[in-house]
């Protein structure tokens, strides 16, 4: 018996190529961006990224990493039941809060625009950064759960669906 230790070669193997991905893409991304926008605009795609990035930690609440070790625990006590409800609480708590966030972005999109990019008239930005941040939640959420359950082969794929996303669309 190997004690695990193939899950967690697997694992991390799977995470490294994940980190790679991740790296490669978002290289990707903001050359792509740099190349069809003028440096000025870059910058302040780099502010909403961002912003986004810290509204994502408060949106999780950080339940995304305590799904991971909770769901862990539950299934090294082959307790699948208690798994599933963490995994359900999970997603509802990360959504309500994301929406709300979302909400409380939109409405104040104008302050937020003029705050971050000096420019109030930016405030579309803001929305549109306002508007992904449950889809956002959702992958951060769903990351975490994975990983709990010791499933690093759907974080990869989850993150290379959100990778690819984001990259398609600032092309479009």
């Amino acid at each position: 018996m190997d004690n695990g230790r193939g899950q967690l070669a697997t694992g991390s193997l799977y995470l490294s190529i994940d980190s790679m991905l991740a790296a490669a893409i978002g290289g990707v991304y903001w050359i792509v961006v740099a190349k069809l926008a003028p440096p000025g605009t870059v910058g302040q795609a780099n502010i909403i990224v961002a912003l986004a990035a810290v509204l994502m930690t408060f949106a999780g609440l950080g339940f995304n990493i305590g799904a991971s070790k909770f769901i862990a625990e539950h299934n090294s006590r082959r307790e699948f039941a208690e798994s599933r409800r963490v995994y359900s609480k999970t997603l509802e708590v990360t959504i309500a809060s994301s929406v709300v966030l979302m909400i409380g972005l939109v409405v104040a999109a104008s302050y937020a625009a003029k705050i971050t990019l000096g420019n109030s008239s930016l405030a579309f930005l803001v929305v549109i950064g306002a508007l992904t941040l449950p889809f956002q939640a959702i992958f951060k959420t769903l990351y975490g759960v994975y990983q709990g359950a010791h499933r690093m082969a759907y974080c990869l794929i989850i993150d290379a669906i959100f990778l690819t996303l984001r990259l398609t669309l600032s092309v479009a």
